[in-house]
């Protein structure tokens, strides 16, 4: 029991479902406090809690969107486990019991099939395209090209009858999203006002002929987007009370500029009105692989333990579609030909957008566990023990390529830029003053931390239709990791910016009860202290980087136009010459960075969950068994089977994986204001 309202879906209720996106969610939603916002790409949310709050497991192990960068609560763009290898689903809107952490909202858990002494299996194919749905809403025609494939397959069975087991699944999502917006002429069911298809096209020419370098057009078409799930599963009886399993999991995936659930342009804006080129958007490509080994034993008939290890790694890159070789740039284009009069200032965007610059995050979590389950009489009581080690390599460092902006299309050809603004890493004890292309690198957070844990709870079953949990946990941090030293922080502040987590430690009670008032209605509440996640803060204090201050950026562009080193690719300024002696080489510059940090780390806050429900049974749900799937009786792990070796390929010529990361000097530049745009490696 998870100490507060929840529900149990069986393999006949996940059978039964029908699910479109075979997505979890769809299994999830059923119970009566999740709400799915089909505003915010079909996030899900638990009593109204954030939807970037809740935990997802799978046979007891987290699989959490660490750094909550997916509105879908998931470490990938899609469903990270296919629903075709999942034997029973628990959906927990407020748990209280002493093994969650790490969590604010609700939890999903799902257990994982097994094979059987018989073999069995599935296979299926699902199509859909535009054809084979309406291309009109409301009179209004709204024909886009889509196109969606879905095939997969399971299989299972024994390798030795009544011993040794196996199960695998495959699952392949292939797609292509129309685009529906674009400029005027361009034949598009949104059109953007003002600006036409051929002011667009000539803003290209004139873009490769001055600079050297293609913006792209307006989107138009569709983009292709991929998905790709791997499970397999070894069960082992080692004797009729002891059972260990191995599983395998990986899931593979991208989308364009983050969406899944609808293809929208970067930078298009129906009310400025904007056109976003292809350079402008950006190809989100992420990775989970997770591998656990789980051993269960039944010692007597009342007490039994699980041991479990598990190790998983996320990977999330980026990329702009056009590559990293020229940062954002902003053109107003009220006087480019094809451009009609009208309100608003039009503008054309194009090269990376500014915040895919220099952005990659890789998280790795190594965890073992150790619990015990101990009946007596009306008491069930629980205790273990958790460390976790989290691994973080964090670089987001959005404009270290450059922005730049233009007060018309006539400056834009006479190469004048109203604005430039750029971030880089810095040493804080020594600076780089304006930032420079290619330093984005010292602005990564890469750090590590073991959060090691012992928990306790009763469970007593005061009478057959109430029982009351009760327990405590305790969490405690170790680090050797500390941020960079910041001398001039120090001398400003009088303290160290080198605190960290090592040594901090919380006790989080919990109470809870459930009261089953008939066979339909139940009141389900508890009070409790909860940990969220600490990760995104803790990337914060590691992370040194010079962000640009927009209210400062007449000083920047003096600075630039008054260094002896600027050499030809640096953007040509006119500044007043009081500004150029104020801010000259060597003078303070009013942007410094001094680290990003507050001294010591000051203490989160715990939230404390106060929860009163009634849970009313829905009988069209189906039957809803009350057996605790939160804990499986039989573990999981992850093993590789029969994965392709080749990548999967979401453009043509381009594969889907991590790209060449150069080191930092190794950073280009180009030569805006002489010939072409600025060019630069980033980091992905």
């Amino acid at each position: 029991s998870q100490g507060g309202p929840s529900s149990n879906f069986t393999t006949g209720d996940i059978a039964s479902l029908q699910s479109i996106s075979r997505d979890l969610k769809d299994v999830a939603r059923l119970d009566p406090f999740a709400t799915i916002d089909p505003s915010n790409q079909d996030a899900i949310s638990f009593g109204g809690v954030n939807t970037r709050f809740n935990q997802l497991t799978v046979d007891g192990i987290r699989q959490n969107d660490d750094f909550g960068l997916n509105n879908n609560g998931y470490p990938t763009q899609r469903s990270p486990i296919s629903i075709d290898a999942i034997e029973a689903v628990n959906v927990s809107s407020a748990p209280y019991s002493v093994i969650n952490n790490g969590f604010l909202g609700g939890q999903i858990n799902a257990v994982t099939k097994s094979g059987g002494n018989t073999f069995s299996g599935s296979l299926f194919y699902e199509y859909s395209d535009n054809d084979l749905r309406g291309d009109t809403v409301r009179g209004v025609d709204f024909s886009t090209v889509f196109e969606e494939k879905t095939w997969g397959a399971t299989l299972g069975g024994p390798i030795i009858k009544d011993r040794l087991f196996f199960f695998a699944a495959y699952e392949k999502f292939e797609g292509l999203l129309g685009f529906d917006t674009g400029p005027v002429g361009s034949g598009s069911a949104i059109t953007i006002p003002r600006i036409s298809a051929g002011a667009v096209d000539t803003f290209r020419q004139a873009t490769q002929n001055l600079y050297g370098y293609d913006p792209g057009s307006y989107l138009q078409g569709a983009f292709p987007v991929e998905d790709e799930k791997w499970l397999a599963k070894v069960d082992l009886n080692i004797t009729d009370d002891h059972r260990a399993s191995v599983t395998y999991q990986t899931t593979k995936g991208n989308s364009l500029n983050g969406s899944v659930s609808s293809v929208f342009a970067s930078g298009n804006s129906t009310s400025q009105p904007r056109v976003g080129l292809a350079s402008n958007q950006y190809d989100k490509i992420e990775e989970l692989t997770s591998y656990n080994v789980q051993l269960n034993s039944d010692w007597t008939s009342n007490f039994s333990t699980e041991l479990r290890y598990s190790n998983k790694e996320t990977d999330t890159q980026q990329l702009p579609l056009s590559g990293l070789s020229v940062g954002q740039v902003v053109v107003n284009v009220d006087d480019l030909p094809g451009v009609a009069t009208g309100t608003g200032t039009p503008q054309i965007q194009f090269g990376a957008d500014r915040f895919r610059h220099d952005n990659y995050l890789n998280v790795k979590t190594e965890t073992f566990e150790a619990l015990g389950r101990f009946n007596y009489g009306d008491h069930d009581v629980l205790f273990g023990a958790r460390t976790e080690q989290n691994d973080i390599i964090n670089v987001f460092v959005p404009n270290s390529l450059g922005s730049y902006t233009f007060a018309s299309y006539a400056d834009f050809l006479a190469r004048r830029a109203s604005g430039f603004s750029a971030s880089g890493g810095v040493n804080p004890n020594g600076g780089t003053v304006p930032a420079t292309l290619g330093t984005a690198r010292l602005g990564a957070a890469t750090f590590g931390y073991r959060l090691t844990s012992l928990y306790a709870e009763d469970r007593l079953q005061v009478t057959p239709v109430l029982d009351i949990t009760a327990g405590v946990r305790y969490d405690r941090y170790s680090q050797d990791d500390k941020p960079t030293e910041n001398t001039a922080f120090f001398s400003r502040h009088g303290i160290s910016n080198q605190s960290n987590l090592d040594g901090k430690s919380v006790v989080l009670p919990r109470v809870s009860f459930n009261w089953e008032a008939s066979d339909r209605l139940t009141f389900s509440g508890g009070i409790g202290l909860l940990d969220g996640p600490e990760r995104l803060d803790l990337q914060r204090l590691f992370q040194q980087r010079r962000e640009p201050d927009q209210r400062r950026l007449l000083a920047r562009r003096a600075l630039h136009q008054c260094r002896s080193d600027q050499g030809p690719g640096r953007l040509h300024l006119h500044a007043p010459r009081r500004q150029c002696e104020r801010h000259r080489p060597g003078a303070e510059d009013p942007d410094r960075l001094e680290g990003q940090s507050d001294g010591h780390l000051r203490r989160r806050p715990r939230p404390v969950r106060r929860r009163l429900a009634l849970h009313r049974g829905l009988p069209q749900v189906g039957q809803r068994e009350r057996a605790d799937l939160v804990q499986p009786a039989l573990g999981p792990a992850r093993r590789r089977a029969g994965r392709p070796s080749g990548l999967l390929s979401v453009d043509p010529g381009r594969p889907l994986g991590q790209p060449e990361r150069l080191p930092a000097d190794q950073h280009q530049e180009g030569q805006l204001g002489i010939d072409r745009l600025p060019r630069g490696q980033g980091v992905a």
